[in-house]
């Protein structure tokens, strides 16, 4: 049984989630998780260590609160993309979410830390994983949200520069919609780190197929998100 077992993890890979953030502590700045300080936020809400990044999931919307990276400068990836989504085993069934609860919603499966910005197999493999995934409108996720996501590494790959990179979704209002028992985010961010420049860029859409990515303030992401990412950084 161990032999057929480690056979399919070669084959197939296999997930290497770590619960708690003691075990990936490099992908925060200093060290340091952000600051949740909305206390809805705070509810079942689960950490994650994967290859390459990590996760703070909400067992309440079945979507990450933020995915987090330190991105360092690589070549451009040009391997085959192949899409294996899949669950989280260390879950509790009532919060995990399955592939196929997006199945003809109207919404992509879409990446918090994208699947372009991993270097491994094994990374990208994990990047797949559904506490990486939320609901998004498909036009976002395949159009503008891509086009950042593009600019972005361009942007650091072009300056030689790493960054620490968030991102999260937002529940924003009384009435929030959902699919299959999975929630549906009001709004997208990304926030990226320098620390060679301690300068700090913030992106802000609304999860709609007709919305556009803006730069803002990373206060304004703070103050919507309720979340505090990074101290002493410059906007």
């Amino acid at each position: 049984m161990f032999k057929y077992f480690l056979c399919l993890c070669i084959s197939f890979m296999c997930a290497t989630a770590h619960a708690g953030f003691d075990h990936c502590k490099d992908q925060f700045a200093n060290g340091e998780p952000p600051t949740v300080q909305n206390s809805k936020l705070m509810n079942k809400n689960q950490e994650f260590c994967y290859n390459g990044f990590a996760v703070l999931y909400s067992g309440v919307s079945k979507t990450p609160i933020y995915s987090a990276q330190y991105y360092q400068p690589q070549d451009d990836q040009h391997a085959i993309r192949v899409n294996k989504f899949h669950g989280e085993a260390l879950l509790p069934t009532a919060e995990r979410v399955v592939p196929g609860d997006y199945v003809g919603t109207g919404y992509d499966r879409g990446h918090a830390t994208p699947y372009a910005n991993m270097y491994t197999a094994q990374q990208r493999y994990d990047s797949f994983v559904m506490t990486n995934i939320f609901p998004q409108a498909p036009k976002n996720n395949q159009g503008v949200w891509r086009i950042l996501e593009e600019k972005v590494r361009m942007d650091l790959n072009q300056a030689d520069q790493s960054a620490y990179i968030i991102t999260g979704v937002i529940f924003n209002g009384q009435v929030i919609k959902s699919i299959h028992g999975i929630l549906v985010p009001t709004h997208i961010y990304k926030v990226v780190y320098i620390p060679s420049t301690n300068t700090a860029q913030a992106y802000l859409s609304e999860n709609r197929n007709d919305a556009k990515v803006q730069q803002v303030a990373l206060a304004d992401v703070e103050q919507l998100a309720q979340i505090h990412f990074f101290e002493h950084a410059v906007n």
